[in-house]
């Protein structure tokens, strides 16, 4: 092999080095840019979980507060209907009611 062989071989290496430190750097670039969508995306992932966790957390304390005033209007009905009932038996006259 000549020297302008050599000397070929040498500024081919070079460029080629040249463009593979260019790569690294826009490979380092991709991977910084890709890195900061992922946080992003993460970022807004959990703030999506949070109010997620808010919503239902509300949704159940309306859901039991719900339930609750159902539950008090159903047994307070319920008891004025029982009173009516216990009203209208002690009202009864046995008594007549046997010598028919």
């Amino acid at each position: 092999m000549g020297r302008g062989e050599v000397d070929t071989l040498e500024a081919l290496y070079r460029d080629q080095r040249e463009n593979r430190n260019s790569l690294i750097e826009k490979l380092a670039e991709f991977k910084e840019y890709q890195e900061s969508i992922m946080s992003d995306s993460l970022e807004s992932a959990n703030e999506t979980y949070s109010q997620l966790v808010a919503t239902l957390v509300a949704a159940m304390a309306v859901a039991i507060i719900l339930i609750v005033g159902v539950t008090v209007w159903v047994i307070r009905s319920t008891g004025r209907s029982i009173s009516l009932i216990t009203k209208g038996i002690k009202g009864i006259d046995y008594e007549v009611n046997k010598r028919s």
